[in-house]
């Protein structure tokens, strides 16, 4: 049954993208987060959906005029110029480099995604149906984790689709507590009280998946995302205090194996796990004295750099990776690498706090200044959680900041045309209208 609703899924959408060349690239933004065929056994598990929907996409892409060009914006050239610095440090890396292209490759296939969804994605409705695919990819685990995890007490632990980026505990942690954001997007823009129950519950039932997943990572991310959608509200003081009590009573129903493991985060020294990501880290330091401009390329955690790097590595131990998207930028592309890196993130969320101001200005377009705002939260999430997970090449970060420059270029369709001025003279705002000679 779950391998012909995925079959009958894709091949009912697909086509669509004939008459809207957008559909495509989202189709393949669904199966590349959500990965539903990983939920199957059938025959629907080994059929490669994203690369289908991905020729789909570039097809659209060439035979259609309904794109739009790149727009100039730092972001942009700060994303070419990290993918063309992956591909430096893979020429000069220092691991296998079987293991090195194979996941040069699969960088580059999301790389061109983005592409393809900057080009395709431009009108308010796609970009709208853009934000819902991401959520709904994500919303699925944390509404299904979160019943789980009720019916369980909390027992056992929340994964996400097998064999997937997703799969692990700590990754569909943090990917829940990123959608967290905009699903309060929705929750604010929606008009019917059945709609903001319905978002309300999908948004509690992804919490409580949250402490499910038992990720020490993904509870930090959910604090710091907390913090700031609570400051972010229209009565923040109020808001906190909600959060925090709403916080207490789901800590306070959960079992004393998650407690015990939430403590381990007060008591470094005492888990083996957290020893071993610092050492881990301590060694990627000595590997950038060594080798600072270039990093060791990709596949990082390669025998040969812990032999070389490690103190304390002896024959027989097993490497672990990076565990953090900071460090294996460093360790992977060096302090040029992790510069870029920390570039394009600043990047986005300075560009999405500019952004928020300006459709705030526009009638009609507020909708857009609070997606900024619920994808600058979003980031949070990502950033203070990725500090503890490697997941500096998977999609959905990538996604956003790809949503961010949609956004840039969607902006540029208003141009200002008045001044907002105080009776003293000074000015306070803008009046905007719709630039249509823009495309």
């Amino acid at each position: 049954m779950r391998t012909a609703i995925v079959f009958l899924l894709f091949f009912s959408i697909l086509p669509l993208a004939l008459s809207q060349a957008w559909i495509a690239p989202l189709v393949y933004v669904g199966f590349s987060v959500m990965n539903p065929h990983k939920l199957t056994y059938g025959s629907a598990l080994f059929f490669p959906f994203a690369q289908v929907a991905a020729l789909v996409s570039l097809f659209m892409l060439v035979i259609t005029k309904d794109r739009r060009a790149l727009p100039n914006h730092a972001l942009v050239y700060l994303i070419g110029a990290l993918y063309l610095w992956m591909g430096v440090t893979s020429m000069t890396t220092i691991n296998p480099e079987e293991r090195v292209w194979t996941q040069w490759i699969e960088v580059s296939k999301t790389y061109l995604m983005i592409t393809v969804l900057v080009l395709l994605v431009y009108e308010r409705k796609s970009i709208q149906m853009y934000i819902l695919v991401i959520v709904a990819s994500i919303a699925f685990y944390g509404f299904k984790g979160g019943l789980f995890t009720i019916l369980t007490g909390g027992s056992d632990r929340v994964w996400g689709a097998p064999g997937s980026v997703i799969e692990g505990n700590n990754e569909i942690g943090l990917g829940i507590v990123m959608i967290m954001p905009l699903l309060t997007y929705y929750y604010r823009s929606s008009k019917t009280l059945y709609g903001r129950l319905g978002i309300a519950f999908v948004f509690l039932l992804c919490s409580v998946a949250v402490l499910g997943t038992q990720s020490r990572g993904a509870a930090v991310a959910l604090m710091a995302m907390t913090f700031f959608l609570a400051t972010r509200s229209k009565h923040p003081f109020v808001a906190t205090i909600g959060l925090i009590l709403m916080g207490i009573l789901a800590f306070s129903l959960m079992p004393d194996s998650w407690t015990d493991r939430m403590m381990t985060l007060r008591n470094h020294e005492a888990d083996g796990s957290a020893m071993s990501r610092i050492s881990t880290w301590q060694m990627i330091l000595t590997m950038a004295g060594d080798r600072p401009i270039v990093g060791s390329g990709f596949a990082l955690d390669h025998v040969g750099n812990y032999v070389k790097y490690h103190a304390n590595f002896s024959p027989g131990d097993i490497p672990i990776a990076a565990h953090s998207i900071y460090f294996q930028a460093l360790g992977e592309h060096g302090y040029v690498g992790l510069i870029l890196y920390l570039a394009i993130l600043a990047s986005t969320w300075r560009t999405l706090g500019v952004l928020s101001k300006r459709f705030g200005a526009i009638e009609g377009e507020e909708w857009a200044g609070d997606l900024c705002r619920m994808v600058q939260i979003a980031l949070v999430g990502f950033c203070s959680g990725g500090a503890f997970l490697g997941l500096m090449h998977w999609d959905v970060p990538l996604y956003l900041v790809t949503l961010c420059i949609i956004l840039v270029r969607y902006a540029r369709n208003f141009e200002v045309t008045d001044s907002v001025v105080a009776p003293s003279g000074d000015r306070i705002g803008m009046r905007y209208s719709r630039n249509s000679g823009y495309n």
